[in-house]
């Protein structure tokens, strides 16, 4: 137990992390759900303000904007955990 504890998990773990952090920012930009911002259902609500609006192109950008601001300092944080 202390060999898998001390030795075997902290490489496994070094050569998983950056593995798992990318597929966590690619579910993040998948999925709708973005519990962060306080909305329950983000492309929900540009969908129907952008039917209301008349304006799907400043709409959707904004979105992908909001998208872009969560993913990027978790894209950084991946990028400095594999130089490490």
């Amino acid at each position: 137990m202390q060999c898998t504890l001390y030795v075997i998990l902290p490489q496994a773990l070094r050569s998983a992390l950056p593995v798992l952090m990318t597929n966590g920012i690619g579910t993040l930009q998948q999925s709708a759900l973005v519990a962060i911002v306080a909305v329950a259902n983000l492309m929900y609500v540009a969908k129907s303000l952008a039917t209301e609006a008349y304006r799907p192109l400043e709409t959707y950008s904004v979105v992908a904007l909001i998208y872009f601001a969560l993913s990027l300092p978790v894209s950084r944080l991946v990028h400095v955990i594999e130089r490490r």
